[in-house]
């Protein structure tokens, strides 16, 4: 319990309001609490941000479309790597969910074990008494493990969906600023409920995370480490999503404020280093954040979205894997999601590989 002087002392420190007749020791509080109270707003300021609920939609658009910049123009600078394309025949899985087709081929390379996940559900979402369907692919890139990518591929929908009824309830729309919000604040809330659902003190580890979530033929992308999304049209190619690496001064001046610290590239902790800048998990590396970067894009018929863990990426390039779609318009998804998954393993890499495709489906004829 804290005294009614000491904390008007403390209400004083923090919202820098002078102190009336402050003697010698109120003085020595004072700059005790000042260095405790200071570290904390360096501690905890950045949580407070990742809980935030932005309400202005003008400010949500402009995040949009910063994001989308961010990622065009990181593909723009993406030099051509080791990839060469490679036709393997038709043998992934393919599935109809709703209006769309989905494609998945996960190979394990040279990894002793897998530890990727992939999600494919459809969410129902009543909002206002209105019914929508929302239509959710992710692949979940797990390291030190798949203990995090497992819980979060039986976990996750449930929890989006929650998170976009409660919200759109509350405002009474499902527009830009319910889903924005609804996206960001499931990954943060994900965080918290790995730290309590598993076991403790929490395993080593953790997961990256590339979500796409299709409402009203709006393609939204929440990132999450160095997994990766591009869209493939007919004469063009449109990078969803950035790699939230360490190098990239953006995610290290984060990565600084949660008082992480990098070296060679990657972030260091006392036991464990990590490659990507914001994963879900990874409780004993400090300055890695739960708050995903968020695009949205319109889906038309012709596209061609690709989905695919940093075990494609550390090989190919955005606009190779585009060129190679473009090349042969008239393969299957299914073929198209293998050939590029083993053609990844031939040009060398050694990670973990999953690509997932996906295309609408053209309405049915009446």
């Amino acid at each position: 319990m804290i005294s009614p002087a000491i904390d008007k002392l403390l209400f004083c420190i923090w919202h820098h309001q002078p102190l009336q007749k402050a003697h010698s020791q109120h003085r020595y509080i004072t700059e005790v609490c000042m260095r405790v109270l200071n570290e904390c707003k360096s501690r905890y300021i950045p949580t407070i941000r990742e809980n935030k609920f932005v309400e202005d939609l003008h400010r949500v658009e402009r995040k949009l479309s910063n994001q989308l910049s961010f990622a065009a123009m990181k593909m723009f600078r993406e030099p051509d790597k080791a990839f060469s394309y490679f036709h393997y025949g038709d043998s992934a899985l393919s599935i109809d969910v709703g209006p769309i087709q989905v494609s998945c081929t996960a190979l394990q390379g040279t990894r002793p074990r897998m530890e990727d996940t992939v999600l494919c559900s459809i969410l129902t979402l009543n909002i206002c008494g209105r019914e929508e369907k929302a239509y959710l692919t992710a692949i979940f890139d797990g390291h030190g493990g798949s203990t995090y990518s497992r819980y979060l591929e039986h976990s996750f929908a449930k929890h989006l969906q929650n998170e976009i009824n409660i919200i759109g309830n509350e405002r009474r729309s499902l527009d830009k600023v319910t889903i924005w919000n609804a996206l960001k604040l499931t990954f943060v809330h994900m965080q918290k409920k790995l730290l309590e659902r598993l076991d403790t003190p929490a395993p080593r580890g953790g997961s990256t995370a590339i979500v796409c979530l299709i409402i009203q033929e709006q393609l939204w992308t929440a990132c999450l480490g160095d997994s990766r999304a591009i869209l493939v049209g007919k004469d063009n190619c449109v990078q969803l999503s950035e790699d939230a690496l360490p190098t990239d001064a953006r995610y290290l001046k984060s990565i600084k404020k949660r008082h992480g610290m990098v070296e060679r590239g990657r972030i260091l902790s006392k036991k464990v280093s990590l490659e990507p800048a914001r994963a879900f998990g990874d409780f004993d590396v400090p300055g890695v954040s739960q708050r995903p970067k968020i695009t949205v894009f319109p889906l038309m018929l012709s596209d061609v979205v690709i989905l695919a863990c940093d075990g494609l990426w550390n090989v190919a390039a955005s606009r190779q894997i585009a060129q190679a779609i473009q090349q042969r318009v008239d393969i299957s998804l299914s073929q198209l999601s293998n050939d590029i998954a083993n053609s990844a393993f031939i040009s060398g890499s050694r990670d973990n590989i999953t690509v997932v495709a996906i295309k609408l489906r053209p309405p049915p004829s009446r």
